[in-house]
């Protein structure tokens, strides 16, 4: 059966209780840590800018590992955007859809796929015509901003639906 795990269990503070010392049913043993807790392996913290850099450096960090894997590997340009999309995009869906965005990693994150399919050696296809489909001379190349605009626009678009429907 279902059953609370209270050795894993971690509460936080917000509003004005933030940064205190109380703890609430101390018998239970959960844990009241300061500033954030990691729940389904996204970073919660009462400061925004402590959610934004732990949760985008943890996923660039991640990316970087799984890039290191695949970088030696002789993969043609198709190869290479596979590789992006199906691996790397995956990582970045469970945070770019609920946090705020953060432009500046939004963009090392699109350099370093930009990185990993010039082989570091610069852009030789302009960016604007690589994300193009095959039938407009592109080859679906993913494009970052896009990417996180699609998963803000479904929040609108259920925000909406949830307040026209009632």
């Amino acid at each position: 059966g279902l059953r609370h795990n209270r050795k894993k269990t971690a509460a936080l503070w917000i509003g004005t209780k933030v940064g205190s010392d109380f703890l609430l049913l101390p018998e239970k043993g959960f844990k009241w840590p300061r500033n954030k807790v990691k729940a389904l392996g996204v970073w919660l913290s009462t400061d925004p800018d402590i959610t934004i850099s732990q949760n985008y450096n943890d996923k660039l960090e991640k990316i970087n590992t799984i890039l290191g894997c695949w970088k030696f590997r002789r993969l043609s340009l198709l190869g290479k955007i596979t590789v992006l999309k199906s691996l790397l995009a995956s990582q970045l869906v469970y945070i770019l859809s609920p946090l705020q965005t953060n432009r500046e990693e939004l963009k090392e994150i699109n350099s370093t796929f930009y990185n990993f399919l010039w082989s570091n050696k610069g852009d030789k296809i302009k960016r604007n015509i690589i994300i193009n489909g095959y039938s407009e001379e592109g080859l679906k190349m993913i494009d970052i901003d896009s990417f996180n605009k699609s998963f803000k626009s479904c929040w609108i678009k259920k925000y909406l639906g949830n307040f026209f429907s009632t």
